[in-house]
């Protein structure tokens, strides 16, 4: 479909190149999604802990 003049052309995001998907794994540490969700909940269960210690 072409442009009228004056009217600009718009493209999906993907296409546009402002997503980007990749499948390969880098040079970094490779973590189970299930470890970093136990390592935030255990993180936000010892500052509630710190939390409480601190104004009692």
């Amino acid at each position: 479909m072409k442009a009228m003049a004056g009217e600009p052309v718009r493209t999906p995001s993907s296409m546009a190149g402002i997503l980007g998907f990749y499948d390969t794994t880098t040079g970094g540490p490779a973590l189970d999604p299930r470890a970093v969700l136990a390592f935030s909940i255990l993180f936000v269960v010892a500052v509630k802990i710190l939390s409480m210690i601190k104004t009692a």
